[in-house]
């Protein structure tokens, strides 16, 4: 298994066609980049996190249900990370393409397909919603209705069980838009764009610019509120319709390609804002920091590190967490 900084850079590439990934992101360790292998603890803790144990755990499962519920949810994939020679190469490539004046998605594309091993996402389906909505009394499907109200899709695989935030995360429970100054557009976009000048010494010009991109990134963003309550009320009741469930998991599909897309084009954007000079500076730091340069370099708490334990992964750890509006 890679270090938690080759970790966390691949992860942001697999976050990058991940559905509702909103958050900015939490920087890589300052650590070494030498593979390491996969350990005991490291297997164990997959383990406790995996999609049937989060929602057992809120669910108070039998161990029918949970048998049962194991065969229904999709386990996620144990994958073959790239050494740090191929993210060495990846990140070179991309800092090449920054330098050009013609940046555009495809160079993200071109990173995506180097680094990633091919493993797609696993996936809820239709029959898998309705087979584990049938496998739950009344007691539970309330449960998970209100963890889809709280937390959105999440919900069906057991995030935000134990008072994460919406996610899954470890927050504080609240939705994007209960979470005051952290999720307003304004404030986002503001502190978005000072964390991309900060090293860059943008001109006042250019760092209104560049704070109108991330305003119109985060306000774009459509609400799914209406939808998550409508659904969470649909799967609260006795029977659930097929019809309705496909709908909410195509939603769910639309949002993610158009979420991937907004990113991309905020980073195209601000890059098209930049002098050669300053393209120069962020092309250096995506060489050895790869694609969370983009959107301002190291900017975690306690020097850059995951959370509060050095790098591990903890409260404001979170690895999935990527950078964009």
């Amino acid at each position: 298994m890679p270090s938690n900084r080759i970790r966390s850079t691949f992860l942001m590439c697999f976050a990058l066609a991940a559905p509702l990934a909103v958050a900015a992101c939490d920087q890589q360790d300052d650590e070494g980049t030498a593979v390491e292998s996969r350990s005991d603890a490291q297997a164990d803790a997959d383990e406790r996190h995996s999609p049937v144990d989060r929602l057992c755990a809120a669910l108070e499962c039998s161990d029918a249900q949970a048998e049962q519920l194991a065969k229904l949810l999709p386990a996620m994939p144990h994958r073959d990370h790239p050494d740090a020679s191929a993210f060495a190469a990846a990140n070179a490539a991309l800092a090449d393409a920054y330098r050009a004046g013609d940046f555009d998605a495809d160079a993200l594309d071109a990173w995506r397909e180097a680094v990633h091993d091919g493993d797609a996402k696993p996936k809820l389906t239709a029959e898998s919603v309705l087979a584990i909505h049938a496998a739950l009394d009344a007691k539970q499907r309330g449960t998970v209705a209100d963890m889809l109200t709280a937390h959105g899709p999440h919900g069906l695989l057991g995030g935000g069980h134990g008072g994460g935030k919406r996610g899954g995360g470890h927050g504080k429970g609240k939705r994007d838009g209960e979470a005051g100054g952290k999720h307003d557009p304004a404030m986002f976009a503001a502190k978005m764009a000072e964390k991309t000048c900060e090293p860059l010494s943008c001109s006042a010009e250019q760092l209104q610019q560049i704070t109108g991109i991330f305003a119109d990134a985060k306000g774009s963003r459509p609400e799914r509120g209406d939808t998550d309550t409508a659904f969470a009320d649909a799967f609260r009741g006795a029977s659930l319709d097929a019809g309705t469930v496909r709908a909410y998991l195509a939603g769910l599909d639309a949002a993610h390609e158009t979420h991937a897309g907004r990113r991309e084009q905020t980073a195209v954007a601000v890059h098209h804002v930049l002098t050669a000079d300053q393209r120069e500076i962020v092309a250096a730091k995506i060489a050895t920091e790869g694609p969370h340069a983009l959107m301002g370099g190291k900017h975690g708490k306690h020097g850059g590190k995951h959370g509060k334990r050095g790098g591990k992964r903890g409260r404001g750890g979170d690895e999935s967490k990527t950078a964009a509006g």
